[in-house]
């Protein structure tokens, strides 16, 4: 996002829808909460990065796919500083408290039926995960029930980059039995 501009200003009048609106985006309650950083940084009202500012605001916000295919109840809501990374970049996905963009993880419980057709599957599957950045967290063994009801049979994790690319690779041609 770069440094706030103080010489900034937005000009109404009947050319307005005429002229080019070239230039980066910028959400509008994202760039009200950067204003108000901006002024009260210059009066020395407040420390620190426009990050950490955003974060003592407990801006919700949500991700527009999550949003459209979950609705407000189920996607997860996120804090607008989790958009903001080094530098006061604005990014496209919010970061995780260690500043990487969180990953996706697909959670599968197996009931094998088919003990020829599951070694088929094991060999097919690890080859069509790196396409999509996918890897194994987790590929059955021996695990623990700390708590619950829940009686895994072979359990398996998957770790993707998002949940878009998880999607994609569990829709792919290379996936499909």
């Amino acid at each position: 996002m770069g440094t706030f501009d103080f010489d900034l200003r937005y000009r109404r009048g009947p050319d307005d829808e005429d002229q080019d609106d070239a230039g980066p985006v910028l959400m509008p309650k994202l760039f009200r909460r950067q204003c108000a950083w901006a002024v009260n940084k210059r009066a020395k009202m407040v420390k620190g990065s426009f990050r950490t500012y955003l974060g003592k605001k407990r801006d919700l916000c949500y991700l527009i796919d999550e949003f459209l295919e979950q609705g407000a109840t189920a996607a997860t809501p996120r804090n607008l500083s989790d958009f903001i990374g080094a530098g006061s970049a604005l990014l496209a996905r919010p970061q995780s408290p260690g500043g990487k963009v969180m990953a996706a993880y697909l959670i599968v419980d197996i009931d094998i039926r088919d003990a020829a057709g599951l070694e088929e599957y094991r060999n097919r599957i690890p080859g069509t995960l790196a396409k999509y950045g996918g890897r194994f967290i987790v590929r059955g063994g021996k695990f623990e029930k700390l708590e619950g009801d829940w009686e895994p049979r072979r359990l398996v994790v998957l770790e993707f980059p998002s949940v878009k690319q998880a999607k994609e690779w569990y829709d792919s041609e290379e996936y499909r039995p």
